[in-house]
């Protein structure tokens, strides 16, 4: 057989998912002749398949080389690049496909990818919106500039191009998937049944996500025995989708079930919501070693605030470990736990980690080994603050003429869904507070100047202290908290700073909150000195804000310097 039927033959194999077949003629091929680029180009393209991506990258390389004017070959090597997590060499290829054919609508699309994965986010606009201009139909062109929209937190905006993907083709599967996803972020619960209801019934390979979307959905709902049956039926379609295995550990956190939501919490690294290390170092089973230990604390501020009630656990288990935090963590964490050593996270990730560990643990995981039920978690405040910062808030407290500093904060959550339900709009939150002989201190980050206008045309002054740096230093905000009698917040890092540090503080709580708080209890669990102001109907803040009130005018009336909660 002549060397073009041999590569025809090849191709149709390759074609029709036979790869290994046609790899084999394509390596026969190439014995024949080393620098035949078509079959050099097909073998690429069919080792990418395979998932072999740095021979795929070699022999992609070497077919541009002998001939570099196709932009599809280019193209297909920004692909492989991409998918190995090249990216500058992903981009440079991209680039020069456009550079030979402009109107190259497969490089665009990549490119807005690769941007929006590195939250570059206008040159991902700026090429998937090309994409776009190129073909307006295209469905996987909407599906991404929706995802870059929702990772904007442009919940609406990523809707309506979905919307439009589904005009085009309303059976398309991640289509209705994703509109699931979205509608139910958006609180939409009809739509976004209708949408994994089309999934349901069509489309069995994505039975797993449309059902954890319906579980989230009756979660929200509070309807967790539901919820639990439905991530169950998930994880039993496909045995390997975290996300049910995360939100349904979640759940069981939620509902005070420690040890079942610590169970499944490990998911979190699955689905990105727990970081990957990529340390080639052993991962800590909890049991004694003479090495020393590395602690990854994660996630939010927050969350790392609250995993420290650990590290004294941890400390008398096994003394030997240093703990990376976040940067604006460390000054605290120093002046808190003198006897536990602490690195930048930061700086860690960017020159890398000293190889003197012999093992590794996320924060998150100690959990699993300190908090397996509510006696387990901390009676006191374990933060400290410095004494010399201290004073200089406390000269500042002294000179407002109320009766008490409350330390306030309205806003909440990183994402749409997020902020939408833990945030109070301000025109309701001043209602509580008129009249009151208080001091409001703002601990909220970039208070807009609508926001202070509310405060004013009611009469309170909102009291800005000029040096505080919300998004810096986390150090000072605590030494200012460590001296306010009461702090008053939505669910954000300032209730997890004030919990920390055993300041009295009142939490104001959607009707199902994070799975940190449980339910139907008036008092935290994680922090002393805490009390918890729950909705009773979703999305109203009338009733937990009109008991926050009525204790509020029962401590103004009494005596006591000193608020509790």
């Amino acid at each position: 057989m002549s060397a073009r039927k041999l590569y025809d033959q090849a191709v149709d194999l390759h074609l029709h998912g036979q790869l290994h077949t046609a790899m084999d003629i394509y390596n026969r091929l190439l014995e024949q002749n080393p620098d035949d680029a078509r079959v050099l180009f097909m073998q690429g393209n069919a080792l990418a398949q395979l998932g072999q991506y740095d021979l795929a990258r070699r022999s992609l390389e070497k077919a541009i080389n002998l001939e570099p004017q196709h932009a599809e070959w280019l193209n297909n090597l920004g692909i492989v690049n991409h998918s190995s997590g090249r990216y500058s060499a992903a981009i440079d290829a991209l680039n020069k496909a456009i550079e030979l054919d402009n109107q190259h609508l497969s490089s665009y699309l990549r490119l807005g990818i690769i941007y929006t994965e590195r939250n570059e986010f206008d040159s991902a606009y700026t090429m998937l919106n090309q994409a776009y201009a190129l073909n307006n139909h295209n469905i996987t062109v909407l599906i991404n500039l929706a995802i870059l929209m929702e990772k904007q937190d442009e919940i609406p905006g990523a809707i309506s191009y979905l919307e439009r993907a589904f005009q085009i083709d309303d059976l398309h599967a991640e289509t209705n998937l994703n509109l699931g996803n979205l509608y139910r972020q958006a609180g939409d619960y009809a739509s976004a049944e209708k949408h994994l209801d089309t999934v349901l019934g069509n489309y069995p390979k994505y039975r797993a996500l449309a059902l954890t979307n319906y579980a989230l959905i009756k979660g929200e709902q509070g309807l967790f025995g539901e919820a639990l049956l439905l991530f169950e039926n998930a994880i039993n379609e496909d045995p390997a989708c975290h996300a049910a295995r995360w939100n349904k550990g979640l759940t069981n956190l939620l509902l005070g079930r420690f040890v079942e939501g610590w169970e499944l919490y490990d998911a979190g690294f699955l689905v990105g919501q727990r970081p990957h290390l990529g340390l080639p170092i052993p991962r800590w089973d909890g049991k004694s070693t003479d090495g020393k230990l590395l602690v990854w604390m994660e996630q939010g501020i927050g969350d790392e605030i609250m995993f420290a009630s650990c590290l004294e656990d941890l400390a008398q288990h096994h003394p030997n470990f240093c703990v990376y935090c976040d940067q604006r963590l460390i000054e605290l964490f120093i002046r808190s736990f003198p006897q536990i050593d602490f690195e930048s996270k930061e700086i860690a990730m960017e020159h890398g980690v000293s190889a003197e560990y012999t093992a590794q643990i996320c924060a998150g995981n100690l959990g699993q080994l300190y908090r397996k039920k509510r006696e387990n978690f901390p009676k006191k405040g374990y933060l400290a603050t410095h004494t010399q910062s201290q004073r200089h808030w406390r000269q500042l407290l002294d000179q407002l003429p109320g009766k008490i500093n409350i330390g306030i904060s309205w806003r909440g959550g990183k994402h749409y869904a997020e902020k939408v339900k833990r945030s109070i709009p301000v025109e309701t939150l001043v209602e509580t507070f008129k009249n009151k002989n208080v001091n409001l201190i703002s601990l909220q980050f970039n208070v807009s100047d609508e926001e202070k206008s509310v405060f004013q045309k009611n009469g309170i002054t909102l009291v800005e202290l000029g040096d505080l740096d919300l998004r810096g230093n986390i150090e000072p905000v605590a030494a200012l908290i460590s001296n306010l009698d009461l702090v008053i917040s939505v669910d954000n890092t300032n209730a997890h700073l004030a919990g920390a540090l055993g300041i009295p503080s009142w939490v104001l709580l959607p009707k199902i909150p994070d799975w940190r708080w449980l339910l139907n209890c008036d008092e935290s669990h994680i922090y002393p000195n805490m009390s918890l102001f729950r909705q009773t109907t979703s999305g109203d803040w009338k009733a937990p804000l009109l008991r926050l009130e009525i204790l509020l005018n029962t401590r103004l009336n009494t005596p006591l310097l000193k608020l509790g909660p």
